[in-house]
């Protein structure tokens, strides 16, 4: 005969007869399945060569990660990941009654996507320097869209302004010039305002050197 298929923990009675029509009733109890679910990040998107560590966790039981390329371990829940290649790892999760399930972790590595790069700027430049990225004081920065830049002598006397410049752009930026002739070599003072990712409007204040 057919065996039954047991779905669900409980107690279970069965009456067995043999050929010769002697029966025997038994019973058992089946304990309730208890499945650990693994919980956390399972996808990641990186933009160079990193090392990480994952944002994941169990209640319980036990872990074991395959492959194990690039792994610090295969049998612990959060192994320092090396990451140089696009991978998906398996993780076979078993709780403390045997009950096993099955999760994936996705990393991919994307060199296309521009790095995310806060406002900065020099402390110093040289309008005759060699390269002409150097030239010019201006703010890099992928993270916002516009800025607004003045530029101060040691009197307090505007030098500079400049709005909607573009983060990057050298030629929108100060050339080291005031009034139409050449600012002489020495430290200046700059005011610095834009809005954030999050439309906070935030400023940088500080010096920075012209060199000649």
């Amino acid at each position: 005969a057919d065996l039954p298929t047991i779905t669900a923990g409980g107690t279970y009675a069965a009456t067995v007869t043999d050929d010769n029509g002697c029966s025997v009733a038994v019973s058992t109890m089946v304990p309730d399945a208890v499945v650990t679910n693994l919980s956390g990040q399972t996808d990641y998107i990186f933009e160079t060569d990193t090392s990480f560590v994952p944002d994941l966790s169990i209640d319980d039981g036990s872990v074991i990660w395959s492959p194990a390329i690039g792994l610090s371990c295969t049998d612990c829940i959060t192994p320092t990941i090396d990451v140089t290649e696009d991978i998906a790892y398996t993780i076979t999760v078993t709780s403390e009654t045997g009950c096993t399930t099955i999760e994936t972790v996705t990393i991919t590595l994307d060199r296309s996507i521009e790095p995310i790069i806060e406002p900065t700027l020099p402390n110093v430049f040289s309008p005759i320097a060699t390269d002409p990225l150097n030239r010019a004081f201006y703010l890099r920065s992928t993270s916002i869209d516009t800025y607004s830049m003045t530029i101060y002598d040691r009197w307090g006397s505007v030098v500079f302004t400049g709005n909607n410049l573009t983060p990057g752009d050298a030629d929108a930026g100060w050339q080291g010039d005031m009034g139409g002739r050449a600012a002489v070599q020495g430290v200046y003072v700059y005011q610095v305002t834009y809005e954030d990712r999050d439309g906070r409007v935030e400023q940088m204040v500080g010096t920075v050197a012209v060199l000649r």
